[in-house]
């Protein structure tokens, strides 16, 4: 089942563009520098690369986990940051992710 996720102008807060996504998004952080966005869903995060102001194109799934749902994007580190929760034997974990051109 696919949800779309929308895109919002933050200086004009209309929704410009929307993205498919499968499963529900919880978490949405964009870097600037390579122009992409990072949704965070039940089990994976998406990445989509920004074509112009209105168009996404993705580039991949990453596997994350069950309800991995929280996540954050630290600019100045260039690091992405997934929170994987505890679920049956596996513990709770935090992923480091670095994105790259």
């Amino acid at each position: 089942m696919s949800f779309p996720s929308p895109v919002i102008d933050s200086d004009t807060g209309k929704v410009t563009a929307t993205v498919p996504s499968v499963g529900m998004v919880d978490d949405i952080a964009y870097d600037a520098k390579l122009k992409r966005a990072y949704l965070s869903g039940d089990r994976f995060v998406e990445v989509f690369k920004q074509d112009d102001a209105d168009r996404y194109t993705s580039l991949r799934k990453i596997a994350g986990g069950f309800r991995t749902k929280t996540a954050m994007f630290v600019p100045d580190l260039n690091r992405y940051f997934l929170a994987v929760p505890r679920h049956g034997n596996r513990e709770a974990e935090v992923r480091v992710y670095e994105p790259t051109p």
